[in-house]
């Protein structure tokens, strides 16, 4: 929260903490992301009755996911590994008969963008386009 880690004594001491999980949380506190958190909260407060505004509230989410795994990868030599540990903590350690273990969406759409290159071209026109989205929505 804000610009801390809440990790349990026990927990940190045994070391039962990948550095990996914990340079992604640490790239959560240090982009701002609980700021974002709080003003998208702030708005559904007085428009919760609004769906768009849960829809943003999601995509806010897995757009701060992508900037902390993309964080992470970033001084990693190999991102597979990292996928694996990622999903190794999603997974349950004995599967359930008939069920699906991997429907996560969101963790599929992770590991999706971990290993995706935008070109500068594509991520300008992007920018720009919802530059003047936004200022048209205003």
């Amino acid at each position: 929260f804000l610009c801390y880690v809440f990790i349990s004594e026990p927990t940190y001491r045994r070391g039962d903490v990948e550095p990996e999980l914990l340079a992604h949380e640490l790239a959560h506190a240090r982009q701002g992301h609980s700021l974002d958190v709080l003003l998208v909260e702030g708005l559904l407060c007085f428009g919760w009755f609004n769906p768009l505004l849960y829809l943003f509230k999601r995509a806010i989410q897995l757009n701060h996911e992508f900037l902390a795994d993309e964080a992470v990868t970033r001084g990693l030599p190999d991102v597979i590994t990292y996928q694996h540990l990622l999903l190794s903590k999603l997974m349950p350690t004995a599967p359930v008969a008939l069920t699906s273990s991997f429907s996560f969406q969101t963790t599929k759409q992770r590991l999706l963008m971990m290993t995706k290159r935008t070109s500068q071209a594509s991520a300008w026109l992007a920018g720009t386009t919802a530059t003047f989205l936004l200022t048209a929505l205003i």
